[in-house]
This record gives structure tokens, sequence and C-alpha cells, in this order.
């Protein structure tokens, strides 16, 4: 005998843990991803515009290092994160900090910040509901 569906009870959250089901949880984590994809692709356009001013001005085109735009936003926190970053990631540590960190540090700050939110942007976007097909009999 099937139960009817008015004997079914809804819970709107998992029993075991107190969240949301999975594929709530999981659209808002793809809608928190892709807020923070456009927002970093919103700050390197500031950024770029920020460039082009000066090439309007100057008649040259120099982008801003993002060292050169992180020590001028707050030099402080740039001057500490080598030592954090060396001392207390392990193993990786000092190896991460000169070859890769310092070197992203030169590139210009429109692409560092401009290219991740690009890539989160595109891996959190909305993608179309898949919808059943219908039963043929």
């Amino acid at each position: 005998m099937c139960a009817a569906p008015s004997e079914f009870e809804y819970k709107s959250t998992d029993e075991n843990t107190g969240e949301a089901p999975a594929p709530r949880r999981a659209r808002k984590i793809m809608i928190v991803g892709r807020i923070i994809g456009w927002l970093l692709v919103i700050v390197g356009i500031v950024i770029l515009a920020r460039d082009l001013l000066g090439l309007i001005n100057d008649g040259t085109f120099a982008p801003v290092a993002a060292g050169e735009l992180w020590f001028s936003l707050h030099q402080g926190s740039l001057m500490l994160a080598e030592p954090v970053v060396s001392r207390y990631i392990p193993l990786i540590g000092p190896w991460l900090w000169h070859p890769v960190i310092s070197t992203t540090l030169t590139w210009p700050a429109f692409l560092v910040v401009g290219v991740p939110g690009l890539i989160l942007s595109y891996v959190f976007r909305r993608r179309p509901r898949l919808r059943p097909k219908a039963a043929t009999a």
C-alpha cells in the first residue's frame, strides 16, 4: 500500500546536523562564490580604469604592480605577510613567499585581482537546471 503525499513530512533541515539539505547549501555556496568573483572582477576593472586614467594624463601606460598597490593601501600588512608566511606555513612557507608570492606581487594589480575573479565567476556561474525527461509508455 502506498502512503498518501500528505502522510510524508517534509523537513527543511538535516536531522543530524541541523543544517539545510545539501542542494540548498550548494546553492548558497554557488551564490557566495559568484558574488566574490564579481566583486573581484569589479575591483580589477576599477584598478584598470585607474591605470587608464594615468595613460590619459601622462601619455604612457604604466599599470600599478600588485605589491605597490598593497603597499600604498596598507604597508603594515605587507611587511607582516612575509614573516608570517615564511614561519607559520609548514614545509612550503619560505619557498611559497620568494618565488611565488613575490613574483605575483610584481604583476599588474588589475590582472592579479581580475583573473581570479573571472575564474570564480565562471566556476560558480548559473547553470541551467536539468529537467527530467517525460516518461513515454
